[in-house]
């Protein structure tokens, strides 16, 4: 029960789709970070289903790619958007004090350097999406699915066992690490959706062996890319800023999911070129 009020946690925390259920349990926090991925299963099929009914309009790949990246931002209700400019602001300024970093990454007011790494990532990330648009199919639907579950499963374990920032609204959750399962049911869960989800999807388009196998290089490709990059930033970001918090989970998502985006744009395009 714990973990299916975790999911119902998670969706009304971290988007913006109606919940038909919003009731917060503190000792139900681990659990909401174990089901944090199926958001980013739920943001992947409102995607792919807007992303279908543009195709089918023939709204044209750079409409498809703007409209989605919009839509992306608005279901999460920018706030792994939010945790991504403030850790930009913070990390950027290179101050040499702790707590002076510390201190701007809570500043509520925007900074150039949260600004200047909002233009190029969204630059970045909607591009990959416009180069990813140019025509809908469940193989392409399901690879940016995988990507969106696995950056959250990424965050969240580290926001489990990785030790929490000072004031951090998971420092309670942090002092409990030893209690929790570590992580290991969202792992299940992600990689179990991710392996069902990817096969469902490779098999519909009736493809060879070789497009298979592509598909799924383009897979383990982004995935691979989006570990990478989300954890070289978490460790940064911890190490300049003295632990975990949520504004660094939003900022591993962010960079990971472009990331991740940009290797399956090329990756895609290489494989299975016009």
């Amino acid at each position: 029960m714990n973990y299916i009020r975790g999911f119902l946690m998670a969706w009304g925390y971290f988007t913006r789709i109606p919940c038909p259920y919003k009731k917060w349990k503190e000792e139900d926090r681990y659990a909401m970070l174990n089901m944090f991925p199926l958001t980013g299963l739920m943001a992947g099929a409102l995607l792919g289903g807007v992303w279908f009914c543009l195709d089918w309009l023939e709204a044209g790949s750079l409409l498809t790619g703007v409209l989605l990246t919009c839509m992306y931002f608005f279901i999460t209700g920018y706030i792994h958007l939010d945790g991504f400019m403030d850790c930009s602001d913070a990390l950027l300024s290179r101050r040499p004090d702790m707590e002076e970093r510390r201190r701007i990454l809570k500043d509520s007011r925007v900074g150039a350097f949260a600004v200047i790494s909002l233009v190029f990532m969204s630059m970045i990330f909607m591009a990959s999406l416009v180069s990813m648009a140019d025509g809908f199919s469940l193989k392409k639907a399901g690879l940016i699915t995988a990507v969106l579950m696995l950056s959250r499963e990424f965050s969240a374990y580290d926001v489990i066992n990785k030790e929490p920032m000072e004031g951090s609204q998971y420092a309670e959750t942090g002092k409990k690490r030893s209690r929790g399962m570590k992580g290991i049911p969202g792992m299940f869960i992600t990689y179990a959706a991710v392996i069902i989800i990817w096969a469902l999807f490779i098999s519909e388009a009736g493809g060879g062996e070789r497009e298979t196998l592509l598909s799924l290089a383009a897979l383990a490709a982004a995935a691979a890319a989006e570990r990478i990059v989300s954890w070289i930033g978490g460790r940064r970001a911890r190490k300049q800023l003295g632990g975990m918090s949520g504004d660094i989970s939003g900022y591993m998502i962010v960079s990971g999911e472009t990331a991740a985006l940009v290797t399956a744009a090329l990756t895609w395009s290489f494989f299975f070129p016009a």
